[in-house]
C-alpha cells in the first residue's frame, strides 16, 4: 500500500460528480417522505477552489462540502455536505475513484435533507 497522499481533488471529480448525481437521484425514489420521491439531481458542483480539496482539509474535517441541483425540477440549489468514513478517506488519501464508496441506491438511510433550509448531507461510506 502507497503511503502517498493525493489531493482530494483526484477523487472528487467529474467522473464522481456525474456518478452522484445519478445514483442520488435514483436514491430518491426511497425515500419515505413521499414528496422526496418526486425529487432528483441535476447536477454536483465541484468547488471553484482547489484548495478546498486539499488531502489536509478534507483529512481534518471528514468531509467535502458543494453545491448540488435538487428537488422536484432539479433546479433547487442545496448546500451539499458529503461527509466521509475511513474507506472513503483511504481512497482519497491514494487518489481512487469514490463511487465505490457510495452506499445503496435503493436505500436512503445515507441521506438526511431539509428542504427548508435547502441543505442535503450525504455519508459515504
Amino acid at each position: 500500500m502507497s503511503t502517498r497522499k493525493s489531493s482530494g481533488g483526484e477523487s472528487f471529480n467529474d467522473d464522481f460528480c456525474s456518478s452522484l448525481e445519478y445514483h442520488l437521484s435514483r436514491a430518491f425514489n426511497n425515500s419515505c417522505d413521499s414528496k422526496l420521491r418526486w425529487f432528483w439531481c441535476d447536477g454536483v458542483e465541484q468547488p471553484s477552489n482547489e484548495g478546498e480539496l486539499t488531502w489536509e482539509l478534507i483529512n481534518q474535517s471528514r468531509k467535502i462540502e458543494t453545491k448540488a441541483w435538487i428537488g422536484a425540477t432539479g433546479q433547487d440549489v442545496y448546500n451539499m455536505t458529503i461527509k466521509l468514513d475511513l474507506e472513503s478517506l483511504s481512497r482519497c488519501a491514494e487518489g481512487q475513484s469514490l463511487k465505490g464508496c457510495l452506499p445503496d441506491e435503493h436505500s436512503f438511510e445515507w441521506v438526511t435533507i431539509d428542504v427548508d433550509l435547502m441543505t442535503i448531507l450525504l455519508q459515504l461510506k
